[in-house]
């Protein structure tokens, strides 16, 4: 999966980020509309909106073409406080250029062994090059537990955690299930994400009891 960069052609990158985006890869960079609509967004996890010149309607437009599930962030400009409050209220991410481009950087891959994780695309590689997909709620929740590895978590902190207390424990099942079919060699018996008596989970890795 690709993170997609909408550049405006008058934004010049520095030496900084060009290599970061070299280094790192997995970006497609577009400068116009054609070029936007011409990309397969099932293969985009994210897209950052590096565009100055946007008005209130070029970010409708944006808004409409994008396919349901695909984050936007949008690079904070020096626009007026009408167009400010307009990107809120529509729930775009809004962040400084640095800011944006330093979550590529090394700290955003946790790396362990077998397994990489890389926050910004949401992609997780398990035995060193099968890539997995994941909606963002199975990656959320995958990456929870990843980060508290070797922890046992009960399904009340999942809930309040990943789901900000508005679900079901069977919902949190079902999505431990589908993550299990996707990253277990054999999800019946798993070894990755287990089950603990009390209702809660762990992330067994590597092989923590």
């Amino acid at each position: 999966m690709s993170t997609l960069i909408w550049k405006d052609y008058s934004v010049i990158y520095t030496a900084q980020i060009n290599t970061l985006l070299l280094e790192t890869g997995g970006f497609i960079i577009v400068s116009d509309v054609h070029s936007f609509l011409s990309v397969d967004q099932n293969y985009i996890r994210c897209i950052i909106l590096d565009c100055p010149n946007f008005s209130i309607n070029d970010f409708i437009f944006l808004r409409r073409k994008v396919k349901q599930g695909i984050d936007i962030i949008v690079i904070d400009q020096d626009w007026n406080k009408e167009l400010h409050n307009f990107l809120k209220n529509q729930r775009y991410q809004l962040k400084k250029r640095e800011a944006a481009f330093n979550e590529f950087n090394s700290s955003s891959f946790c790396c362990e062994e077998m397994i990489q994780i890389n926050k910004m695309n949401r992609s997780v590689i398990i035995q060193g090059n099968i890539e997995v997909e994941m909606t963002k709620k199975e990656f959320n929740l995958f990456y929870f537990l990843f980060e508290n590895k070797g922890q046992i978590i009960n399904t009340e902190e999942i809930i309040k955690r990943v789901w900000s207390g508005l679900t079901s424990e069977a919902n949190v099942y079902m999505t431990i299930q589908k993550i299990r079919n996707k990253v277990e060699i054999n999800p019946k018996s798993p070894e990755l994400l287990v089950t603990k008596k009390g209702g809660g989970y762990i992330f067994n890795y590597p092989n923590q009891i």
